[in-house]
């Protein structure tokens, strides 16, 4: 039948390393973005559960402000100095 239509004989059919290695890469991206998104995670819920609600203030939960207000928070700076960091664009008043 494919051969009446010459659809068979003109086919590319790639060697099976080629495909060996695409599913090789495609595999290693999706272990590296669960990964991340597994990592982004737990850093939401851990600064919850001792008591940080900064997505309640910051839309972007991984965003440069969240970053910087962590780093501040890390360092032992006040919450009210740690605003200070962040973007002009986020959700809380600033006093």
């Amino acid at each position: 039948m494919l051969d009446k239509a010459e659809l068979g004989k003109n086919s590319f059919v790639p060697s099976p390393p080629l495909f060996f290695d695409l599913r090789s890469v495609a595999r290693e991206r999706l272990k590296v973005v669960d990964g991340l998104s597994r990592a982004k995670d737990r850093l939401g819920k851990t600064l919850i559960e001792i008591g940080i609600r900064l997505d309640l203030v910051v839309s972007d939960v991984q965003g440069q402000s969240r970053r910087a207000t962590i780093e501040c928070l890390a360092a032992f700076g006040a919450p009210e100095k740690a605003l200070e960091f962040a973007s002009v664009r986020i959700k809380a008043p600033r006093k």
